[in-house]
């Protein structure tokens, strides 16, 4: 048989039978209850409100000192529970009994559990002594401000708001900050989908010549249609597993509060699919390649290693990306098959990459990926009617039919 016909009956059987496998369903069913417990559970358990302090008083404390340190903890999404002592001894058991996080004695005193220090944090840092004390600040500027007549809330806001007026000569992208959380989540998934899915064709084509099910196949079909039927196959069957995992955790984000529905670009969503599907097709052959030199399960993970130390190199440098999406490193592996899938949406979602550069990369990534199906096919021919012993790559290529 020629033409796609052959592949995508390959496919669909792959499709079939995967769908009806246990573990399929069950890996499907626990990523799932991950995702929402991971979502839901911190979100019921939690107050939501950021960190909560508890802060011991004892004797008279100013509710001037309380309402700024209110207006300071607000601010940095923080909140602080006061409870009154009637003595430094009971505050002082309750510190140590960890009831409290502090104890504040007569407005003046602040006495923690913590190992003796020389020099109060009177500026920047963060904590509750860090709120304790530019409250104190704020309460003694005005003090001195009193004659003037300025207002607490006035004082307190010197230290909340932002003095300079943020300029940039470049125009600044509203979407950018949003773009760049998707693209990094994008970036998780791609990983974890391109090499899972990657092991899942590797372990397909062993499974397959153990039990001899390939002799039959490949009565009917010839070696690279059915290595491209099964990449095809498990590729979709990832992309939806995927999708699921997504819709699920959005779902659940959204109906806990957890985050508002983001203003995403289309052109990212698409990019990462693209990119999805070019990275996924890259490495599946590669494993498909290496998973018809070996006739048992167990070799599966000596022969995926080199493939995985790749995935995993593409990934780490994916990250330096991050950190600077127009250096020398984040143009280099953008151009590189084996890392451009994991780099290429990160520097898209910055704005740091030409449009040029973009096409360039998707243009590269697909001729690799062509060259690869036929050299991969040819080992795949050479090896996959092998069983017992490893086949060594050099016996694959020779054998294989020209």
């Amino acid at each position: 048989m020629k033409g796609f016909r052959p592949v995508w009956m390959v496919a669909r059987r792959e499709l079939r039978e995967r769908i009806k496998s246990r573990t399929y369903r069950i890996t499907t069913v626990i990523l799932l209850l991950i995702v929402l417990g991971g979502i839901v559970i911190p979100q019921v358990i939690g107050d939501g409100d950021g960190t909560t302090y508890d802060l011991g008083l004892v004797g008279h404390t100013s509710a001037d000192l309380l309402d700024t340190l209110d207006v300071l903890a607000e601010a940095s999404d923080l909140r602080v529970d006061t409870r009154m002592f009637d003595d430094i001894a009971g505050a002082e058991a309750a510190l140590e009994a960890g009831e409290v996080d502090a104890v504040l004695v007569g407005g003046t005193e602040y006495v923690t559990n913590a190992p003796a220090i020389t020099v109060f944090p009177v500026t920047g840092g963060g904590g509750l002594s860090s709120l304790v004390s530019r409250a104190a600040q704020a309460i003694r500027l005005q003090e001195l401000a009193a004659s003037a007549g300025v207002s607490v809330d006035e004082i307190a806001s010197v230290f909340t708001e932002n003095p300079l007026t943020l300029r940039s000569l470049e125009p600044p992208d509203p979407n950018r900050e949003t773009n760049t959380v998707i693209s990094f989540v994008g970036l998780i998934l791609l990983y974890v989908g391109i090499l899972s899915y990657g092991a899942w064709t590797l372990n397909g084509v062993i499974e397959e010549k153990t039990n001899r099910v390939v002799e039959v196949l490949m009565s009917a079909l010839r070696p690279h249609q059915l290595m491209a039927g099964k990449v095809l196959g498990i590729g979709l069957l990832g992309v939806a597993q995927l999708l699921l995992i997504v819709v699920t955790a959005a779902t659940a984000a959204l109906a806990v509060d957890l985050v508002d529905l983001p203003d995403v670009s289309g052109g990212l969503i698409g990019s990462l699919l693209l990119w999805f599907v070019l990275g996924f097709s890259f490495f599946s052959v590669s494993y498909a390649a290496v998973g018809a030199l070996v006739s048992r399960v167990e070799e599966a993970q000596s022969v995926a290693t080199p493939l995985t130390l790749v995935g995993v190199a593409g990934y780490f440098a994916a990250f330096a990306v991050l950190e600077n999406p127009d250096g020398v490193v984040a143009r280099i592996t953008t151009l590189l098959p084996p890392t451009a899938p994991f780099v290429v949406p990160i520097r898209q979602a910055q704005g740091a990459i030409a449009q040029w550069e973009y096409l360039l990369a998707v243009v590269i990534m697909i001729a690799a990926t062509y060259g690869l199906i036929r050299l991969a096919g040819r080992v795949y021919s050479g090896a996959i009617l092998s069983i017992g012993a490893r086949v060594r790559l050099r016996d694959a290529w020779r054998s294989a039919e020209l």
